[in-house]
């Protein structure tokens, strides 16, 4: 039940921060596509922090994806972007021990595994063993 309240929070927020100002006109297909996106929400083993990823399409109609720490414990937290890469970052996952994530990242062109220390300052690149 706590999952799915968070998640549903997270959507009512990034649909209202998405909201446009403008003058009223149907909403189309295009708008639906370039809408900030919520997705690859994580909550942590622990219950109390929540990693989640938000996708932003620019000006010139180019995506890029952060992904975005929340302590559950705080009812007053603001959410702290931990990643500022370009490209795309989804699929998170913690570690059993909390004190990182895993995800995919679309940096070089293809997505490849990373591994987030949440304390640390940039994510290190696994290497996939055949």
């Amino acid at each position: 039940m706590k999952k799915s309240s968070v998640l549903f929070a997270l959507v009512a927020a990034g649909m209202a921060t998405s909201a446009l100002a403008a003058e009223p006109t149907p909403f189309n297909v295009q708008q639906l596509v370039n809408l900030n996106k919520l997705h690859s929400a994580a909550v942590s083993n622990d219950g109390k922090s929540l990693v989640y990823g938000v996708k932003v399409v620019d000006d010139q109609g180019e995506a890029s994806s952060d992904l975005y720490l929340l302590d559950l414990t705080n009812k007053n937290a603001q959410p702290k972007q931990i990643t500022a890469a370009a490209g795309t970052e989804h699929d998170v996952s913690f570690s059993a021990d909390n004190k990182s994530i895993y995800f995919l990242a679309s940096r070089t062109g293809t997505s490849q595994l990373y591994q987030l220390a949440l304390m640390a300052v940039k994510p290190w690149l696994l290497p996939i063993y055949h």
